[in-house]
């Protein structure tokens, strides 16, 4: 179906189609009870041009939801930010805009319209603002900005020609984003109102829902070592040893952990293809693929609860 946009008193046209049911595809997570999977959204497609949000069920099947990549659900679970291509001339390069969509799919917005490849979507604590990357197409360096929900202001941090730095979090008060460098991973932070930066004021990883527990990874190269620890960084516990290429996600009950893996561990693949899978954060866990399906997934994404 074709949706009409308004992005200030210009109207736009976005082809989205409508949500289409896959069969239920009980092996794997699934079977291991719904809150292992209940709510998990996630990528399917290799090549960005064809992929596609999915969205779980209840009962562990998945559904269609919207095309693009890289969602990223707002911390009240009421929308959901992602990305999707438009069309360009052959010679202007890959060009994506934001897009947010309701949880029920009944209306979608778009959030930015400018020749740029956005990126690394975060949502403030308090879901008024998203923080992403912008890169200009053939080479150009990534700069932060910061929207308000709505996309009608846009606010730049940054102003680099020479380093990429790319959104990874909040500050829990809302006040500070939490940025890492692209090549070496360096950690920082920028203040959301003027982009002044700071030294890295919080632990590294994911934060688990109660904020207890950051879930970080050590890697080299060979594989990745997936580790739990206290809310300051300290007494870190190993979880396993993963070929995770994704930073884990936390289920909003705390139980699990999704993460984007090689479907060669845990599916029998020949070769590799990118597979998520879910671990229980306790030591010597295993992690178990979300499915086995002859089919590129990533981007892990769980839904917030809402209240």
């Amino acid at each position: 179906m074709v949706v009409r946009l308004l992005v200030g008193a210009t109207a736009l046209s976005l082809i989205v189609p409508s949500s289409v049911s896959f069969a239920r595809e009980p092996a794997g997570a699934a079977a291991h009870g719904a809150s292992a999977v209940m709510g998990l959204t996630f990528v399917r497609g290799r090549l960005i041009q064809n992929q596609y949000v999915m969205r779980t069920r209840a009962d562990g099947s998945v559904m269609r939801f919207v095309r693009g990549f890289n969602p990223v659900w707002s911390p009240d679970g009421r929308e959901l930010a992602f990305i999707a291509l438009r069309p360009t001339a052959p010679s202007a390069g890959m060009e994506s805009d934001i897009f947010i969509i309701s949880a029920d799919g009944r209306y979608r917005r778009r959030l930015t319209n400018d020749p740029s490849q956005e990126s690394a979507i975060e949502w403030s604590p308090d879901g008024a603002q998203i923080a992403y990357s912008d890169a200009v197409p053939h080479g150009g360096s990534g700069d932060i900005i910061v929207a308000d929900r709505s996309g009608r202001r846009h606010r730049r941090l940054t102003r680099t020609d020479w380093i990429c730095e790319s959104p990874t979090g909040w500050s829990r008060d809302g006040r500070w984003v939490q940025v890492s460098t692209c090549v070496t991973g360096a950690r920082s932070e920028r203040r959301a109102t003027d982009g002044k930066r700071r030294a890295a004021s919080a632990p590294r990883g994911s934060l688990s829902p109660d904020g207890r527990s950051p879930a970080y990874l050590e890697s080299d190269d060979n594989a990745s070592t997936l580790f739990v620890a206290d809310a300051d960084g300290k007494n870190p516990r190993r979880v396993a040893v993963l070929n995770a290429s994704t930073l884990p996600e936390w289920s909003p009950d705390g139980r699990w952990l999704a993460f984007e893996g090689d479907a060669r561990d845990g599916c029998g693949a020949a070769e590799y293809r990118a597979q998520i899978f879910v671990i229980a954060p306790q030591p010597n866990s295993k992690p178990i693929p979300r499915d086995c399906v002859d089919a590129w997934e990533r981007s892990p994404a769980w839904q917030p609860v809402r209240r």
